[in-house]
């Protein structure tokens, strides 16, 4: 059997999934005039550098040949469409096509009547830095290391339709002034919540508690009793798990604006791609899209309304099921990926996650076999 190296490519991307670096399987050897081979490294094909609003840079552009340029995906990991606008001039986002030089959308926002606030030409709320489009409808925010864990199930996500609608949730555009939505990696499951797959929830007074605690004293801190000790430390190690950047969430919290975190814990990745998915959907659906409009002190709350509403446990033929996992469910727990009821929300979500996994799989199988 032959094996050739050299045509199989991979990417490295930013925190916005901008494309800077592509490189093949082939090695490269280093060699040492007198010990021979000392090394190898990747064969770099091209390496390329963006304008915030996704436009290359002219002099920041480098390719090793002719067909190095010819890779599919750049700006925000999307695909160029060579066909109609060049080499990075058009992008496909799925639901509308992006002009980087332009900064906008080259149609309307089909959801722009709900938004009016907003230019139906608008990319990513015209925060490029630090936001993305996802397939041209909404800005969504995460943080580096969920953009990297959480790869394929946001593929999930903008391949469909439904879930894309539900994530539209999450955004209150309305409300951008003073809602701020951090989608983070937590470090084995929050303290707030041990254990559990994914956590959301308001970040607005354990970070002033942050503060407060730091600002002391040493004979303050001293004369603090167990309990509130206890307190202040739970709070920071709480914040710690999640992977965020205590002085731009204060500076957030201090600018009057209302904090909130959804986390995927990191234990929970190892498994299958359908179940991570959900648990992201099931925070966005059943907790943050209810909640982003209340106020932070209200947000500590178990949940347990809204996982009775989500997985229909309070409906005809789910009763025995609540009844056998009451205690359980009121603290705050919710049904495994497997028990999903289907005539519930969650059980619509799950079925729609589950549908567009197979299609996707179905589209590469197809796309290695024509290759």
């Amino acid at each position: 059997m032959n094996v050739s190296c050299g045509a199989k490519f991979y990417d490295k991307a930013n925190h916005l999934g901008n494309v800077q670096v592509v490189v093949s399987d082939k090695r490269v050897s280093i060699c040492d005039e007198y010990l021979g081979v000392e090394r190898f490294k990747a064969e770099v094909l091209s390496a390329m550098d963006y304008y915030p609003f996704g436009m290359m840079m002219p002099d920041r552009q480098w390719y090793a040949n002719s067909d190095s340029g010819n890779y599919r995906f750049a700006f925000n990991g999307k695909e160029i469409d060579r066909e109609h606008g060049g080499a990075g001039n058009v992008y496909d986002y799925g639901f509308r096509i992006y002009n980087p030089a332009l900064g906008k959308f080259l149609s309307v926002d089909p959801l722009s009547p709900s938004y009016p606030w907003y230019t139906p030409y608008q990319f990513a709320g015209n925060k490029p830095v630090w936001a993305i489009d996802l397939d041209g409808l909404e800005e969504h925010i995460y943080t580096e290391e969920f953009k990297k864990q959480m790869r394929a199930a946001l593929a999930i996500i903008n391949y469909s339709e439904c879930l894309t609608a539900y994530m539209k949730q999450t955004a209150h555009p309305e409300k951008a002034d003073n809602i701020v939505v951090y989608f983070t990696i937590s470090d084995g499951g929050t303290r707030a919540h041990p254990g559990a797959n994914a956590s959301t929830g308001s970040l607005n007074n354990t970070v002033l508690m942050i503060k407060q605690y730091r600002n002391m004293g040493a004979a303050r801190k001293a004369s603090l009793t167990p309990d509130a000790k206890r307190k202040y430390e739970e709070a920071e190690a709480n914040f710690a798990d999640q992977n965020l950047d205590f002085d731009e969430v204060l500076q957030q919290v201090e600018n009057g604006k209302k904090v909130y975190s959804v986390a995927i814990n990191a234990n929970h990745l190892n498994k299958p791609v359908e179940e991570v998915t959900f648990s992201l959907m099931h925070e966005v659906v059943c907790h943050l899209s209810k909640h982003t409009d209340k106020d932070p002190s209200n947000d500590n709350k178990s949940g347990v309304d809204d996982h009775i509403d989500f997985y229909a446990l309070d409906q005809a033929g789910h009763l025995e099921y609540f009844s056998q996992n009451y205690t359980a469910i009121m603290r705050g727990y919710s049904p495994p990926y497997k028990e999903i009821f289907s005539d519930s929300e969650a059980g619509s979500i799950k079925s729609e996650i589950e549908g567009v996994a197979q299609d996707i799989v179905l589209i590469l199988n197809l796309k290695r076999e024509n290759e």
